[in-house]
């Protein structure tokens, strides 16, 4: 995963994102193209709930809601993916993750509301 652009965010949150990027890139996991491909079954394979749409021969879109519940309210983050499938063995996303947080939260982290992550995501098979 690449970062493209952060806005919005704090400078610690900023760091915890890009951290976590960073604990991707050791995700390895073999996948199983179906034929026709579909990538609705790579969901649990990819560990996301996305309802993919397929928009031309080699390109999906699809979009991922999370939503996580604290004591001050609901942290959401929708994320809306555009996937290019470029071989059998090579697949980009561009991936634009919005973060909302309940006002109190987004006080105490001293992050403006929304953060936005825009990311090129690329899976690779080694």
């Amino acid at each position: 995963m690449q970062f493209r652009s952060v806005s919005g965010c704090s400078a610690t949150l900023r760091r915890e994102i890009e951290a976590d990027a960073e604990d991707e890139v050791l995700y390895s996991k073999p996948l199983n193209f179906s034929t026709p491909l579909d990538l609705n079954h790579l969901n649990a394979a990819w560990e996301v709930d996305i309802d993919w749409t397929r928009t031309s021969p080699n390109r999906w879109e699809g979009v991922m809601t999370e939503v996580e519940r604290t004591l001050f309210g609901k942290v959401t983050t929708v994320t809306a993916l555009k996937t290019r499938v470029i071989s059998e063995g090579l697949i980009d996303q561009k991936a634009v993750a919005t973060i909302t947080f309940p006002p109190r939260i987004a006080r105490q982290i001293g992050s403006a509301e929304p953060c936005v992550v825009h990311a090129d995501i690329t899976h690779r098979r080694r």
